[in-house]
């Protein structure tokens, strides 16, 4: 373990030249039971930051990993400032609310946060990547040696209420997209999803012979999800992430989440992200399976929806005849492998593959989020996610002005342009020149 204490001067400097305001770090140790009071006075004129007490990163040079681990957590937060990853009063007006953050909780489940940490990560690092090189090759590393695929197997699993193992296919997608944007490799990604599929098919070959069904298993289960996940590792990649802000990781996250629900009900009739638990799920099966009114709501809403999938078929149908191969993108719910399989499963009733998925994977399971909030603890640890969209500033650290200016600078035989930010301070009157 290394300790956060020990870099603190350094990290406080970096912070205030990368922002340009006066600075305070938090960590908050184990079991310091200090009064809250105390701690809000000492910060009060300062922009917070909050730190880990200790991180553990993998590697021969911990103390360098743990280095930019810290230096990474205090870019993301400050980049807040940066790139326009906080909203205006009067864009969060349109919403009809006081804070983001008050915005994303009003999805009970915790989804919706969830999805949304994970674009909006991915978009702060690709920016950070563009505009800071180095920094963002430094922080990548750090992050990459949190990256522990035995923790997270172990938490992606889950048990159902016939005692079967589960696993949370949508979570493992989040998962898989943001250890990506944190710089771990594909090739250890991948290996690490497919373990998911291999360890389900393992358990239902019970014999040699069986071996010969492992690939059009696999095949079988892999293809659903596919498009699913394509969509979403297109979407983390932001084109002109110095252009974009939190709105644009909003977007997508919404546009995601509608993708996801559209799929599911293709295929089973009900959309994942509106279950809320295993626990409401199975009460609302027995109370529906004794109320006559239930029986009836259920049955007319049976009939809307084998309307919506008739019509969903038709387009179907409609795109395949009409489009050549060039117009449909390579990978995602929108390319032609993916229209073709769902197109198949529409016309045969949906039934075949419904029993299948029901038997291996079911949607009941899948707001389980437990791999991705595990995969951010590794990163964040004690440090409130909410600084990411709920930055602390000052009322009158906000308000001040400021001049600010980028040099550049000779690196590696090279001239980078915008390099160094440089924020004017004068320590004297305690504010922004």
């Amino acid at each position: 373990m290394v300790h956060a204490s020990q870099f603190l001067d350094r990290l406080t400097f970096f912070a205030e030249s990368f922002t340009g305001l006066p600075v305070r770090i938090i960590v908050q140790s184990p079991g310091n039971t200090a009064a809250a009071e105390t701690l809000e006075a000492q910060v009060a004129d300062a922009l917070k930051i909050y730190l880990p007490y200790q991180v553990n990163p993998r590697g021969e040079n911990k103390e360098e990993l743990a280095l930019a681990v810290y230096k990474g957590l205090v870019a993301l937060q400050s980049s807040a400032l940066l790139y326009r990853g906080l909203p205006t009063k009067e864009q969060l007006q349109s919403y009809k609310t006081e804070s983001l953050e008050h915005l994303l909780d009003r999805d009970s489940t915790g989804i919706t946060k969830g999805i949304y940490h994970v674009f909006e990560v991915s978009r702060r690092m690709q920016c950070l990547s563009e505009d800071y090189p180095v920094l963002g090759e430094e922080m990548t590393i750090g992050f990459s040696s949190l990256f522990s695929i035995a923790d997270i197997c172990e938490s992606a699993k889950g048990v159902d209420r016939t005692g079967r193992q589960v696993y949370h296919l949508i979570d493992l997608a989040l998962v898989h997209s943001y250890w990506k944007s944190l710089g771990v490799g594909e090739e250890e990604l991948k290996r690490f999803i497919s373990s998911f599929f291999e360890m389900k098919v393992r358990e239902q070959i019970i014999s040699p012979r069986e071996e010969k069904l492992k690939e059009s298993m696999l095949k079988q289960m892999k293809l659903p999800y596919q498009g699913i996940w394509e969509e979403l590792d297109s979407l983390i990649k932001f084109d002109q992430s110095l252009q974009s802000n939190w709105e644009e990781s909003w977007k997508r996250t919404e546009k995601w989440r509608m993708l996801v629900g559209n799929y599911f009900r293709e295929i089973e009739g009900k959309n994942p992200f509106e279950v809320s638990s295993l626990s409401d799920v199975y009460h609302g099966i027995e109370t529906r399976a004794k109320d006559s009114w239930s029986i009836k709501q259920e049955k007319d809403n049976n009939e809307v929806s084998d309307r919506w999938l008739q019509k969903i078929e038709a387009e179907l149908k409609q795109t395949l005849t009409n489009s050549s191969l060039q117009e449909f993108p390579p990978s995602g719910i929108g390319s032609f492998r993916q229209l073709k399989f769902r197109l198949q499963t529409l016309e045969r009733g949906g039934k075949k593959y419904r029993d299948i998925f029901s038997e291996n994977f079911s949607t009941a399971d899948i707001p389980l989020k437990k791999g991705l909030d595990d995969s951010q603890q590794m990163v964040f640890q004690e440090v409130p996610s909410s600084q990411l969209t709920a930055l602390e500033i000052p009322a009158n650290l906000q308000e001040a002005g400021g001049k600010s200016q980028y040099l550049p600078e000779l690196r590696d035989g090279g001239l980078v342009p915008r390099a160094v930010r440089i924020m004017t301070y004068d320590l004297t009157r305690n504010q922004r020149i």
